[in-house]
């Protein structure tokens, strides 16, 4: 198990050119070329992981299937648990194939902590890969949340994120220092879930999905 470390950015898009200068001016250098995720989050009748996403509980897990529609080969699809836990951040990934993969959207599957779960938001973006310092630096933008169960989507093409993942906080800390910017705390399934259904304090959760 190998724990890593993120920061997030939340930018304008206006910031778009200023921020790839910075990116470049700091000794970045492309990784891999631009490319389209798509991640189908899945949760349970109560939205607990939501909830506990939002609440900023430990331990806590969001659990994905990402594809790259780009790419037509059936064997990438990936099923993805991220787990936050008092020690740290970790990520577990299986490949599934196709069929593997219609059928949790499906039935769903059953978690050792929430239960039964099933499919409940798809957001896709476009991603762009850099690396810095020797850990990598992506910038997501042109977002789109869409309703699993519903024709109801959004499209934010306004926002875009910049985030840094490492396996030692000695590179984030070192980020942190070299980007004049404010971090935020940004979980792109609670967007969605607050984007799509305009979710404020007063509203019962299990009345939405």
């Amino acid at each position: 198990m190998s724990f890593r470390f993120e920061e997030k950015t939340l930018f304008h898009r206006s910031d778009y050119l200023k921020l790839k200068t910075f990116i470049f001016d700091s000794g970045s250098a492309e990784l891999y070329p631009k490319r389209k995720i798509s991640s189908l989050y899945f949760d349970n009748h109560e939205n607990n992981m939501y909830l506990d996403s939002e609440d900023g509980c430990l331990p806590r897990k969001k659990i994905r299937i990402r594809t790259y529609p780009e790419n037509k080969n059936d064997s990438e699809y990936f099923f993805e648990t991220k787990i936050s836990s008092v020690e740290g951040r970790y990520k577990i990934v299986n490949g599934i194939n196709k069929k593997n993969y219609r059928n949790l959207q499906q039935k769903g599957f059953f978690d050792n902590i929430y239960g039964m779960c099933y499919p409940k938001i798809r957001i896709s973006y476009f991603r762009e890969y850099f690396s810095l310092f020797s850990q990598r630096i992506t910038l997501d933008q042109d977002i789109q949340y869409k309703c699993f169960k519903s024709n109801r989507y959004m499209v934010d093409k306004e926002s875009i994120i910049l985030e840094i993942k490492s396996n030692n906080m000695i590179s984030i800390d070192l980020f942190k220092n070299i980007v004049p910017f404010q971090r935020l705390r940004i979980s792109k399934y609670c967007d969605g879930f607050n984007k799509l259904f305009n979710r404020n304090e007063n509203q019962r959760l299990n009345q939405l999905l």
